[in-house]
């Protein structure tokens, strides 16, 4: 089953962010909460933790591109 990873809340009013970099490349295992990619708004660093464990099956979203809370960035296959 794949389980979309998307851009948390992260602060009140906060609505984009701009994604720097993976942690983690296509068919990496992750641990559920483990810190999979980073981001950055006009004021603070944001961590993007996987939702569950298993296997990063998909990037959506490439470093340098911005993004909006709640859009899906990558996939993970919990098979």
């Amino acid at each position: 089953m794949l389980v979309d990873v998307t851009v948390p809340q992260f602060a009140e009013g906060a609505t984009r962010i701009k994604l720097n970099r993976w942690l983690c490349a296509v068919g990496d295992t992750v641990a559920e909460a483990q810190e999979i990619a980073e981001a950055t708004t006009d004021k603070i660093a944001v961590s993007i933790e996987a939702p569950c464990s298993g296997t990063l099956h998909e990037i959506v979203v490439e470093p340098g591109e911005a993004v909006a809370v709640g859009q899906t960035i990558g996939r993970i296959d919990q098979a």
